[in-house]
């Protein structure tokens, strides 16, 4: 995690997962599967919406936000307002500081 990172409430940060223990439980199987493992990098400047689920691995570059309620499945390029199931760049950091800074909190 970066420099000015924010995290709002209820982020979930998803770096494994367990089917590998369903497979290697199938009678008959030969095959050792091995549990799945991704960091999830996140860049300076960045804020992560509430509700957000993160899936490793991914990165999240510097100067992004992700919006309340993503699931971050893929990276994120640096300077990207990203939203959606699942993820998409929606628009741009600069462009969303522009806004605020005019006091234009409610435009889209």
């Amino acid at each position: 995690i970066g420099n000015n990172v924010e995290v709002a409430s209820d982020v979930r940060f998803v770096v494994h997962d367990a089917i590998h223990e369903v497979f290697n439980r199938i009678p008959g199987n030969k095959t050792e599967y091995k549990e799945h493992i991704g960091k999830i990098e996140i860049g300076d400047n960045v804020f992560i919406g509430s509700g957000t689920i993160l899936l490793g691995p991914v990165k999240i570059g510097d100067n992004c936000v992700i919006a309340a309620g993503t699931v971050v499945n893929k990276d994120v390029p640096s300077g990207s307002v990203a939203a959606g199931v699942p993820v998409k760049v929606i628009g741009k950091y600069s462009d969303l500081m522009e806004k605020r800074r005019k006091g234009n909190c409610n435009e889209r």
